[in-house]
């Protein structure tokens, strides 16, 4: 009996490609798997947007940290996108050192620890889209202004954590 378990494991490893394209029928193993990343990028969006005020750490140009608060406004294309003024410290801290850190945490005591490279684009499709909220519009009024600064996190890892004693969940997104 153990030889034969051990034959249909072997067999099912080695024509695995053939078995998942039945089981899944006929969607590739990298469209799964595809599925699974959108579906990690959507646990720590809707994190984010559930508690929208968010603190954003850097090392500042004095080499000491600083944090202040920040927000999330809009996941595009796999990349979660945040906004400044390219007049604050914060936005001359990110271009000498665009290593950054933001977390929160929600009214039941969880929170998200995400971290990565801060990359700053000048995606006018972004800031336009940022102009659907009410604060972003306020402050910078049109896509064009030209202190109104889009940035993506990438290279981005997540930690969501809670005190439920249960293990915290890691993304690479």
């Amino acid at each position: 009996m153990p030889t034969l378990l051990f034959f249909f494991t072997v067999l099912l490893y080695s024509h695995r490609k053939i078995i998942a394209n039945k089981i899944f029928g006929g969607i590739k193993m990298t469209q799964v798997n595809e599925v699974k990343e959108t579906r990690k990028l959507d646990e720590v969006v809707k994190f984010l947007n559930e508690n929208p005020v968010q603190y954003l750490a850097t090392v500042g140009r004095d080499g000491k940290a600083k944090c202040r608060p920040f927000m999330f406004v809009l996941e595009k294309d796999g990349k979660l996108w945040f906004c400044t003024n390219n007049e604050k410290d914060v936005y001359k801290d990110m271009m000498k050192n665009p290593y950054i850190e933001v977390t929160t945490s929600s009214p039941t005591f969880a929170w998200i620890r995400l971290h990565g490279k801060a990359v700053f684009e000048n995606n006018f499709s972004v800031k336009e889209t940022c102009m659907n909220i009410a604060l972003v519009k306020n402050i910078y009024q049109t896509p064009d202004n030209p202190i109104f600064e889009v940035f993506y996190i990438d290279e981005a890892e997540a930690v969501i954590a809670d005190f439920s004693g249960n293990p915290p969940k890691n993304y690479k997104l």
